[in-house]
């Protein structure tokens, strides 16, 4: 078992949360915008697995 590395906890999420509140001017989530997003992101892992 010794091929496992050492993870460090994680922070709760609640520590981060103030972060995210002031991190720049909010975006509306739409239905839109998450497909725009999984475009994005599927585009991304195919560039990155050469899969394209």
């Amino acid at each position: 078992m010794g091929h496992f590395s050492r993870v460090p906890k994680e922070e709760a999420p609640e520590s981060r949360l103030p972060e995210g509140l002031n991190s720049g001017e909010p975006i509306e989530i739409t239905p839109e915008y998450w497909e725009h997003k999984r475009t994005q992101l599927v585009e991304r892992h195919a560039k990155m697995t050469g899969l394209r």
